[in-house]
């Protein structure tokens, strides 16, 4: 199934928006993406970012893929997050309570979730503008304190206009 879903992949940046967010999201919930994250090869598409954002970007693609190397760090700096956590990539950027901009070729969607776990992504483009890829995806912290703190420093970030 992971094969079937890499070389489909490529597809997605020809489909409108809502039918590959659908696509997608179906291929998420699937055993076969929890299998993929345990032992990653080619990478898996997670999100699809709005036109408007991915120009911002200098992005040519939409889809935010995710690589072995982003799987193996999420394992091991996020390995909370189970295959179905991912469903909330979507979600944190088509609700995101704030968008920034982090860098020339990167984005932060922050999704603050009131009396529940926020989530925030990253995205980067490559120099090419080719492709797009998932750097981090993470949920903000269930402590009060820890999240305020992590907020303050990501809302900091836009204010200064990085």
């Amino acid at each position: 199934v992971a094969e079937t879903v890499t070389a489909l992949s490529r597809r997605l940046e020809t489909l409108p928006e809502r039918p590959s967010i659908d696509l997608i999201q179906s291929w998420l919930k699937i055993d076969a993406f929890a299998e993929w994250l345990r032992a990653p090869s080619g990478n898996w598409p997670l999100a699809r970012i709005p036109a408007k954002e991915a120009d911002a970007l200098g992005a040519k693609a939409f889809i935010a893929m995710m690589s072995p190397q982003t799987a193996a760090k999420q394992e091991r700096e996020h390995p909370e997050l189970l295959g179905l956590d991912y469903l909330m990539a979507q979600r944190t950027i088509d609700q995101a309570s704030y968008r920034i901009r982090d860098t020339d070729q990167s984005l932060i969607y922050v999704l603050e979730q009131p009396g529940a776990n926020g989530y925030v992504l990253v995205v980067k483009v490559t120099k090419s503008g080719e492709a797009l890829f998932v750097q981090s995806f993470r949920r903000i912290s269930g402590d009060s304190r820890d999240r305020d703190q992590e907020l303050r420093r990501l809302i900091g970030k836009l204010k200064r206009g990085k």
